[in-house]
């Protein structure tokens, strides 16, 4: 035995470790379970600090909509604020995923009214549904984006009657009404007519008569609400079956109008406007007026 060469003995690492030993069991495990929890956490953590708080200084409002421009310090950006009222439209993200973005459609924008794992204040969102006539008040994304979050005071809330009606202090079109059919000496009769958002009025046709004048801001206000209650979409079902007037050189009417989601364009020939009150009652007695005001 005492003339057996020494044999000096390797190591080997790998059996040291890369063998599977209850201890590394348990220490694998205990990872796997820990870090998505601290790493979650620090998110959390990460998220709160990103979340700044605005104080609204200055206020403008346009038509139906109110913009607030929030503050614009030197440590934080500038966030606008919209107040704007809508009728809820089919479409946005209903399905409410649990880390998705939930929204509605009002108007021309998308209302986010919650999300997954939020981590800053949201405000409040009362029972609606497609055809409703809502009040939104929440932070503006993008141009076709408002979201409720940023504050607990945001909301999309329902209007219960008549919606309040805001001449807009700067011209823009209303309403135009034309009207046209028949031969007249210069060729095709037409006269068109045009309401503007400020109360003004102007008429011209193709004999080159041009009136100007002032409409009552009653009357305005009253186009501004009924036409802010009217389904286009069900207005336009009833479709006009009878013989336009135009077949035997009468006249037919055509409505544009301005509204919050654009240009609607309502053809007597077309649409039977009998089947929708403010074609067949409110807006006739509006044209009487105006008629003897261009009379005048």
């Amino acid at each position: 035995m005492d003339n057996e060469p020494f044999v000096k003995k390797r190591f080997d690492w790998r059996k040291h470790f890369l063998t599977v030993t209850p201890l590394s069991k348990y220490l694998a495990m205990a990872l796997f379970v820990f870090l998505p929890f601290a790493a979650f956490v620090f998110g959390m953590k990460y998220e709160d600090v990103r979340v700044t708080k605005y104080e609204p200084i200055i206020v403008e409002r346009v038509f139906e909509k109110e913009v607030i421009v929030e503050s614009a310090s030197t440590s934080t950006p500038e966030v606008k604020i919209i107040i704007f009222s809508g009728n809820v439209r089919e479409g946005g993200q209903t399905k409410c995923v649990v880390d998705g973005i939930c929204s509605i459609l009002v108007s021309e924008y998308e209302v986010i009214w919650a999300k997954g794992w939020p981590s800053e204040p949201v405000g409040t969102k009362e029972a609606v549904r497609v055809g409703d006539r809502v009040e939104v008040y929440g932070r503006v994304v993008n141009d076709n984006t408002v979201t409720l979050y940023g504050n607990e005071n945001y909301y999309i809330k329902k209007v219960t009657g008549k919606v309040k009606a805001v001449t807009s202090k700067l011209r823009g079109n209303l309403v135009i009404i034309r009207n046209e059919g028949g031969l007249c000496v210069y060729g095709g009769c037409w006269s068109e007519a045009t309401i503007f958002t400020d109360g003004t009025w102007e008429y011209e046709d193709g004999q080159g008569v041009f009136v100007e004048g002032q409409l009552d801001k009653y009357y305005v206000d009253e186009i501004i609400l009924q036409v802010a209650n009217i389904e286009f979409k069900v207005a336009k079902a009833h479709l006009f079956t009878d013989t336009c007037p135009t077949a035997y050189d009468g006249q037919k009417s055509i409505y544009t109008f301005y509204t919050e989601l654009g240009k609607e364009t309502v053809d007597s020939c077309i649409t039977d406007l009998s089947k929708t009150s403010f074609f067949a009652n409110e807006l006739p007695e509006i044209l009487d007026i105006l008629n003897q005001r261009i009379s005048n």
